[in-house]
C-alpha cells in the first residue's frame, strides 16, 4: 500500500506535507548548502522536504513567487544601463512552469531579454544588458530600478501532486548587478 508499512500501520515513507493554502508569508527562497552551483552556498527557490535520503527541494501547483532586487538611481531624469549576470539551475516542468528574469517597466513586469525565460532541466550562465528608460523607474519616488527572478507554475504536475518530481524550480549563484558600469550588488550567498 501507499503510506503504510508491511503491517498496514501509517508510514510517511520519507514524505512530509505543507499546507500551501495558508497565508503564512513563508518565502520559498532561501540560501542553501545542499545543492551548490558555485562555492559553498546558492540561493534556492523551493520547499524543503526532509526525506529518508536527506534534504530535497520541490515546488507546488500555482506558485507565483519572486526574488526582488532594488537599485536607487542618482538621477531619475537620466536613463540607465542595467547589466545582470550569474548562474542558474532550472528544474521546472517543460512548456508549463517557467523561471523569468524580469524588469519592472512602465508596461509592467517584462523579461529583461527574450532569452531570460527558462523551463525544463539545465544549467545556465546568463549575462543581459538593457537600457532602463526614465519612464521605467519605479518606487515611491520614481527613482528605483526593480529586477526580479520570478517563478510561476501552472495548476498541475509538480512535486505537490507528484506528477513532476523536481529539485526545486531554480537555484541561483554569482549574481552581479551593474548600473551604468558600476557594480551595484554581487551575491555568491
Amino acid at each position: 500500500g501507499r503510506f503504510e508499512n508491511t503491517d498496514g500501520a501509517p508510514d510517511w515513507q520519507g514524505w512530509t506535507h505543507d499546507d500551501f493554502t495558508t497565508a503564512d508569508n513563508v518565502s520559498p527562497w532561501h540560501v542553501s548548502d545542499e545543492r551548490v552551483l558555485v562555492g559553498n552556498y546558492s540561493m534556492v527557490c523551493g520547499d524543503e522536504v526532509l526525506t529518508q535520503g536527506g534534504l530535497e527541494f520541490g515546488y507546488g501547483n500555482d506558485w507565483k513567487t519572486a526574488l526582488l532586487f532594488i537599485h536607487t538611481v542618482d538621477d531619475p531624469g537620466v536613463s540607465s544601463q542595467l547589466r545582470v549576470s550569474g548562474r542558474l539551475y532550472v528544474d521546472a516542468e517543460p512548456d508549463y512552469d517557467y523561471v523569468y528574469l524580469q524588469l519592472s517597466r512602465s508596461t509592467g513586469w517584462t523579461p529583461i531579454d527574450a532569452d531570460a525565460v527558462w523551463d525544463g532541466v539545465g544549467n545556465h550562465s546568463f549575462d543581459f544588458t538593457t537600457t532602463v528608460a526614465t519612464r521605467d523607474y519605479t518606487g515611491t519616488n520614481g527613482n528605483e530600478i526593480h529586477v526580479r527572478f520570478y517563478f510561476e507554475s501552472d495548476g498541475g504536475y509538480s512535486d505537490e501532486d507528484g506528477f513532476y518530481e523536481s529539485d526545486g524550480p531554480c537555484w541561483l549563484d554569482n549574481l552581479l548587478v551593474e548600473v551604468n558600469g558600476v557594480q551595484s550588488d554581487y551575491e555568491d550567498f
